[in-house]
């Protein structure tokens, strides 16, 4: 293991990350706020031990060490991205911050889906930075892998173009509240199973094995939340209204199924696809070893590549 070759890559990625406001208009303030994608006050608070703390993955030990583990960290760190200035990270999820979400609430599950969104184009943004600086240092080293990874930066400066225009989309359909431009599958469970998410990707493949999303075509983007609240456990599935035949398997094939199958399936998906995921502590050590061990390998062996059917992981389940 090369410690100091990873120890410099990780210097490069803390000076690398996006700092602005994905909302960037004329009525931004000059600050860059340290906004959270999962709310402190109202979901990491209760989820956080006595020492203010939740288990959540850290991509800067695990970069280190080549190993993905959940690990402690404060709530006042835990999700914070450097995406939006002062005043539109307070104004624009005031309706979820401060309100409980209630179910077939379009507006916050607009909103929702906006912050998976920002804290994507943020992801990617400090990805694509991070990939350029490195590409700078393959060439005064004359990388004898230089053109792959010259050619893997082109590729993925094209994916930040589909990811500027999707920005372009989300501020004019937030800014003109076309809340219904989002639409939304609801999963709501009567248990609280402390755990928390939210992320934007591209689902690969339905429960079937079925292709949702061919990087070769138009893709669609999936937006994904895990609220925590009361005595519930709720998961926002959302997607753009107008792919809405691409997305029918949520009903058919989750919405429809058995509770324990659902949980199964958003199991699943979380391994699979969401790195931004956060845990009490406790519920996370009164899963099963096994449990525990078969979702960080699944983590681990699909991160990056091409993944199975929703639901191929049939043993995997953290809901419990």
């Amino acid at each position: 293991m090369d410690i100091l070759r990873n120890k410099e890559a990780n210097k490069i990625r803390n000076t690398t990350m996006f700092k602005g406001c994905v909302h960037q208009d004329s009525t931004c303030n000059g600050t860059t706020s340290d906004a959270h994608s999962i709310q402190n006050n109202g979901i990491l608070n209760k989820l956080a031990d006595e020492n203010g703390k939740v288990m959540c993955i850290d991509f800067g030990k695990a970069a280190l060490y080549r190993n993905i583990k959940l690990n402690k960290v404060g709530r006042g760190k835990a999700s914070t991205f450097t995406g939006f200035c002062n005043n539109h990270d307070s104004k624009i999820f005031k309706p979820i911050e401060e309100v409980e979400y209630a179910i077939n609430n379009n507006k916050q599950e607009f909103l929702f889906a906006y912050r998976a969104f920002a804290l994507s184009y943020y992801e990617r943004h400090s990805s694509y930075g991070f990939m350029k600086e490195h590409l700078d240092l393959k060439r005064k080293e004359n990388s004898a892998d230089l053109d792959d990874y010259e050619k893997s930066v082109l590729y993925y400066k094209k994916h930040i173009e589909y990811i500027e225009n999707l920005r372009i989309i989300m501020n004019k359909n937030l800014n003109a509240e076309k809340y219904f431009k989002i639409s939304t599958v609801i999963l709501d469970w009567s248990e609280n199973y402390q755990i928390a998410a939210t992320s934007m990707f591209f689902i690969n493949k339905d429960t079937k094995g079925n292709i949702i999303n061919d990087p070769s075509s138009y893709l669609s983007p999936f937006f994904f939340t895990i609220i925590p609240q009361g005595d519930r456990t709720i998961v926002l599935m959302s997607y753009f209204t107008k792919d809405k035949h691409r997305y029918e398997f949520l009903y058919k094939q989750i919405l429809e199924a058995k509770t324990d199958m659902q949980k199964i399936f958003i199991s699943n998906i979380l391994a699979m696809n969401v790195e931004n995921f956060f845990i009490a502590p406790s519920r996370w050590g009164a899963l099963p070893e096994e449990t525990k061990k078969l979702f960080l390998n699944i983590l681990q062996l699909t991160g990056g590549k091409e993944k199975p059917r929703i639901g191929y992981f049939n043993e995997l389940n953290l809901f419990i």
